[in-house]
């Protein structure tokens, strides 16, 4: 069907928006991001959509005739031009809001943090260590007060 963008991206310039699945009556959020340029960034997510290289479920979703994507606006969030390192982090914390709400909902999972973070194999292996462990490995910090 083709990837929609939403007319509340046009008048976006800088916020959070979410991709969204269309189905069977229901709507799904996917992906979640932030930008500061809304509407450019949108148009990015649109390209890889349809060209394939977006994540899977998108992807696929995008071959399936009865599916819709959407990609629309969740919050907009002006500069206050108060604090350079402020304005950056109240973007920052709203894209983290929008995550917290939709994977509080069971939607969003393959959604990550920016930054490093182990690979989807290391997390695995590290989940079976802990599994195995004798004992939380937070009570095995030096600094854990109980």
């Amino acid at each position: 069907m083709g990837v929609i963008i939403d007319e509340s991206i046009i008048k976006c310039v800088r916020g959070v928006y979410g991709i969204f699945i269309e189905k069977d009556g229901n709507r799904i959020c996917e992906y979640v991001g932030k930008s500061e340029e809304v509407p450019t960034r949108a148009e990015y997510h649109k390209n890889k959509i349809e060209s394939g290289t977006h994540i899977k479920v998108l992807v696929n979703t995008n071959k399936d005739s009865k599916a819709k994507i959407i990609i629309a606006v969740l919050e907009d969030v002006p500069y206050v031009f108060d604090n350079y390192y402020k304005d950056a982090q109240r973007l920052a914390s709203a894209e983290n809001y929008w995550i917290d709400k939709y994977q509080g909902m069971g939607q969003c999972l393959h959604q990550v943090p920016e930054g490093k973070r182990p690979s989807l194999v290391s997390w695995e292996k590290l989940k079976i260590r802990a599994s195995k462990a004798k004992f939380n490995h937070i009570k095995n910090c030096p600094f854990y007060r109980s």
